[in-house]
């Protein structure tokens, strides 16, 4: 029981560094222009991204050669954007960045 939990806990970690990794390198490339979004498009994005992931499990194909698994990355970054939205509120401008994460979870 212990083995399985620290094998959980260490496949939770890695996964989570996976999806840091990425929101990070999406920081540094776009900025956060993320803060602009309101609740209602981070809901938009959620749904696109969960009917992906349907397609692909039922075609069993992907066209543009991603997967499953970077979509469910992109839906915990969406995810996190979300609660970082509601906790901060949306933004009229970018008001964080790479080098100002004002709440943003993307330490490694």
């Amino acid at each position: 029981m212990a083995k399985d939990i620290a094998k959980t806990n260490k496949q939770f970690e890695e996964a989570l560094k996976e999806c840091r990794t990425l929101f990070g390198k999406k920081l540094h490339d776009y900025g956060a222009s993320w803060r602009i979004l309101r609740p209602s498009s981070l809901t938009d994005q959620l749904f696109i991204k969960a009917k992906r992931i349907r397609s692909l499990e039922i075609k069993k194909e992907s066209k543009v050669g991603e997967g499953i698994r970077p979509e469910f990355v992109a839906l915990i970054n969406y995810g996190i954007v979300g609660l970082i939205q509601i906790n901060h509120g949306f933004a009229d401008t970018v008001d964080t960045n790479h080098h100002n994460q004002s709440g943003c979870c993307v330490s490694a």
